[in-house]
């Protein structure tokens, strides 16, 4: 009885000795390895998986005992994971206990709309779970998103919803928001954060060229401060839903909450999502002369303290007679005269 337990220790032994060297042996990949984990999966379901994918150098049923025996030092996490050649079974399971999962990035530029940023996310790869119903949801509820979701590069992992993307994005704009409005400047004419964001979104599609930010804002904040029209381009486009690139003198016309061409004041809410140099435009305009300003189509824009010198700059710069599309020619209109 004596010799039989002793036998049974001695191949107990071995085996423990063998399972701990096929443990530390690098797995069967021949370069990196990416495995999903997923939510509710087990040492049973993972020891499948690299069954199935022949990654194990060692029998299923010792892996799966290594896992169940080892669980004390924790349970295996959700998310995706990158597997480097070299990586033994052993330092797989540290991993997938470490809940260290790949993390990708996606980036929303300033001045996208809602739903610009929708299709960006939808066109991310296939690694970011898209609820369209959620999206139609936040589509058909504009006012409550648009303007409202912070440019910025975000973070996440692989079936994270763009819901939640969007939700982070929206915190956000929230926190800077507040934060940007307490940094205002007594000459400038918005009276709320929600004047001022609807501004900065209107600055932000005005000019990409950083230098005529500052005075773009400048523009705008005296034309408020005198109860002029805006007159801005791009609030007239984005009440358009079939603009084809070219704005005409009959789309100022139009009646929309957002033209700015036929209603005094701000548009009717945010026309995109703004960055922080816009932002911080509408809230600390600088002092300027200017009334007008039009697009030289190098990318600058051209400033006049008066109608007439704008007339002339219109004449010089745009001399087709159409607007130019995306450009703002404020007070285009020749009958318009500073009150």
């Amino acid at each position: 009885m004596a010799r039989l337990l002793i036998v049974a220790l001695v191949l107990a032994g071995c085996a423990a000795l063998f399972a701990s060297y096929l443990l530390t042996r690098p797995l069967a990949i021949s370069d990196t390895e990416y495995l999903l984990i997923e939510r509710g999966d087990s040492i049973s379901s993972l020891t499948e998986k690299l069954a199935q994918e022949d990654w194990l150098v060692l029998p299923k049923v010792m892996f799966q005992a290594y896992g169940r025996a080892t669980l004390t030092r924790g349970h295996i996490k959700a998310g995706e994971y990158q597997v480097d050649l070299g990586m033994t079974p052993l330092e797989l399971l540290t991993l997938l206990r470490s809940g260290n999962v790949i993390q990708r990035t996606v980036t929303f530029p300033e001045g996208w709309t809602v739903s610009q940023w929708l299709e960006h996310l939808s066109s991310t790869e296939h690694l970011i779970e898209n609820d369209q119903t959620a999206a139609e949801r936040i589509l058909s509820d504009l006012r409550e998103w648009e303007g409202r979701l912070y440019p910025d590069t975000y973070a996440y992992t692989r079936g994270e919803s763009s819901v939640d993307i969007l939700n982070r994005a929206k915190h956000k704009m929230d926190q800077v928001l507040v934060q940007i409005w307490a940094s205002r400047t007594a000459d400038a004419a918005v009276t709320s954060a929600e004047e001022a964001l609807i501004l900065a979104s209107v600055i932000e599609k005005e000019t990409g060229y950083e230098p005529d930010r500052p005075l773009v804002a400048s523009v705008f904040n005296n034309r408020l401060a005198r109860g002029m029209k805006l007159q801005s381009d791009p609030t007239v486009i984005y009440g358009l839903a079939d603009f084809d690139g070219d704005l005409r003198r009959r789309h100022l016309k139009l009646v929309h909450p957002h033209n700015t061409y036929v209603h005094k004041g701000l548009p009717a809410g945010p026309i995109c999502n703004p960055g922080l140099a816009s932002l911080k435009a509408a809230v600390d305009p600088p002092a300027s002369p200017y009334y007008y300003f039009v697009a030289q189509g190098d990318g600058r824009s051209y400033f006049s303290t008066n109608l007439d010198e704008h007339r002339r700059a219109v004449n010089q710069y745009q001399k087709t007679g159409r607007v130019e599309a995306y450009r703002s020619t404020p007070a285009v209109d020749t009958n318009l005269s500073i009150p």
